[in-house]
């Protein structure tokens, strides 16, 4: 009886334990996904100075999560988001805005891939 108790137990902790990720993650890519929304909107009004700021500060946001993003996610996607990011405060120093909203745009669609690639469903679970 013990075995059973203590093979429930694992169960519920490994559990626990792929809520919690789950949960942090989706977190962190929603105030990733924040920061984007205020880049944006800053880009939008003409203040290009702000721009590059927070672009900065989104890369170094983004290179913080990514480091524990990278227990758990695929590296090929972290690379290929973490390649636009960098890229959007170059851009905005060269004063290159169609590359910006490329970048900016394939950023965001690298993000939300990200947030919804972890999510279980029942046909992957089954």
């Amino acid at each position: 009886m013990k075995r059973v108790y203590l093979a429930i137990g694992l169960l519920i902790t490994a559990v626990a334990l792929c809520v919690a990720s789950l949960l942090y993650q989706q977190t962190r890519i929603d105030r990733l996904l924040g920061q984007v929304d205020t880049l944006e909107n800053a880009y939008e009004k003409g203040q290009t100075e702000v721009c590059i700021r927070q672009a900065e500060q989104l890369a170094e946001a983004y290179e913080r999560c990514a480091r524990l993003f990278s227990c758990f996610m695929s590296h090929n996607e972290l690379n290929d988001s973490l390649d636009s990011v960098v890229t959007l405060a170059a851009c905005l120093k060269e004063d290159n805005p169609e590359e910006f909203l490329l970048e900016l745009a394939k950023f965001r669609q690298q993000l939300i891939y990200m947030r919804q690639i972890e999510v279980p469903h029942i046909s992957n679970i089954l």
